[in-house]
């Protein structure tokens, strides 16, 4: 078509440019404001990870027609010029029950289907339900949802619906890749990873806005969660606090006995850094107490990485760690499309806590 043809000829008929496609990304959106912050995230990840690309815009006005624009999306690879597809996909509210008859036929095959849906889909569900048989991956965001102990079972029992078929991942999920990271790379090593046996107490702090706080909250959830997942704990007991005194979960391992597990919102300061600010694990091994601690320094953007053991030296290790944007955060996401049976099993760790805790 004439969207991929060099209009030159000669020499410059050699550089016409190379399509590239490792999937399809669909992305809905409620706010057609977002548009221009959508289409910088779309160019941010582009070179990464080159997808068809088709933007779904709910608008308001009930009197228009569903309308469907293509361009190019293009950057330059080395010597090559390299281009994957943009759609943009417009429907009215009304009719946005109708995008997937018009999406799907779309899409390139044989490649994985994402699916970042910006808003709250669980006021959408018959809109994803339509999809859900040609999606292989759900993305959303989660950070600004509230009433979470209402919408947070709802997506638990999604999830369990879409088992085997679609795997579901968050932001707040791929937020935390940093620290899952940091903590796995460290016990993978021969001389700590025995010390797993013997985790008694778990220390999470966060930071968030008024706004965020259910967010933030949920994300230490999951975060917990995944601990116990991976290591697998079983909660006895749980008991929310007020205030700073935060929230304190009792697990149960057939290997390290009883874990304490506790979850507090740190004051706020001067630094706009949100989200987790540190994380602690407390042993009591054969060589004595012990503990690992995550510290994030966000004004000098790094995260500190300390290990101590009863009468020997600290062993302090600075990584750089900064926030993510939303770019990294999909890109994130979409890497962990395989990684699905990690993230149910935390979240559903999480929802456990957290309606325990509700």
């Amino acid at each position: 078509t004439n969207l991929w043809s060099d209009s030159g000829t000669g020499q410059a008929a050699q550089h016409s440019p190379v399509r590239a496609c490792m999937g399809n990304l669909l992305i809905y959106s409620e706010r057609p404001q977002d548009e221009a912050h959508i289409l910088e995230v779309v160019t941010e990840i582009s070179p990464a990870h080159p997808s068809r690309i088709i933007l779904m815009l709910a608008e308001g006005d009930p009197g228009r027609p569903i309308e469907v624009g293509v361009s190019a999306q293009c950057w330059i690879g080395g010597s090559e010029k390299i281009c994957c597809e943009h759609i943009r996909v417009r429907a009215p509210a009304a009719r946005v029950h109708e995008l997937p008859g018009v999406v799907v036929p779309l899409l390139v095959s044989d490649v994985p289907v994402h699916l970042w849906w910006r808003d709250s889909f669980l006021s959408r569900l018959d809109v994803f339900e339509r999809f859900s048989d040609d999606v292989d991956h759900l993305i959303f965001e989660g950070l600004h949802w509230t009433r979470l102990p209402e919408a947070v079972p709802e997506v638990a029992s999604l999830i369990r619906r879409l088992k085997g078929r679609v795997s579901v991942t968050n932001f707040n999920w791929a937020r935390l890749m940093p620290w899952q990271q940091r903590i796995a790379q460290f016990f993978d090593r021969a001389l700590y990873g025995p010390e797993l046996e013997f985790v008694r107490r778990v220390r999470i702090g966060f930071r968030a806005t008024p706004e965020q706080l259910e967010g933030r909250h949920f994300q230490c959830l999951l975060l917990a969660g995944w601990l116990a997942g991976q290591l697998g704990w079983e909660l006895k007991e749980a008991r929310r606090g007020s205030g700073a005194s935060g929230d304190d979960f009792l697990f149960e391992s057939a290997k390290a006995g009883q874990i304490e597990v506790q979850v507090r919102q740190e004051p706020e300061n001067d630094i706009p850094t949100k989200g987790v600010q540190f994380v602690e694990l407390h042993f009591e091994g054969a060589e004595g107490p012990s503990a690992l601690t995550l510290q994030r320094d966000a004004k000098r953007e790094l995260m500190v990485v300390r290990f101590k053991r009863s009468g020997a030296c600290e062993l302090p290790q600075k990584i750089r760690h900064h926030s993510a944007s939303e770019g990294t955060l999909l890109l994130r996401a979409m890497s962990q499309a395989q990684s699905g049976a990690v993230f149910d099993r935390a979240f559903g760790h999480a929802v456990d806590m957290l309606r325990r805790t509700a």
